[in-house]
């Protein structure tokens, strides 16, 4: 019964994927609590890369400081 787990994921994907709009009509809360784990993560992708980026111009503001020779 392994394949028809299988089988049943997939389909489960296709809906997803080719019919989103009735999904979400019949699936609201799972929809929403996707949406919700899809900001997350880029927030928090944002947040790293923002906090990189901070320390990179630190550092370059450090560099322009330092007298050259």
């Amino acid at each position: 019964m392994e394949g028809t787990w299988q089988w049943e994921q997939r389909k489960h994907c296709h809906i997803i994927l080719l019919n989103s709009s009735s999904y979400l009509k019949e699936n609201p809360e799972q929809v929403a609590a996707l949406i919700g784990q899809v900001d997350a993560t880029v927030s928090d992708e944002r947040k790293r890369l923002h906090d990189c980026y901070g320390k990179e111009a630190d550092i370059l503001k450090t560099r322009d400081r330092v007298p050259s020779l």
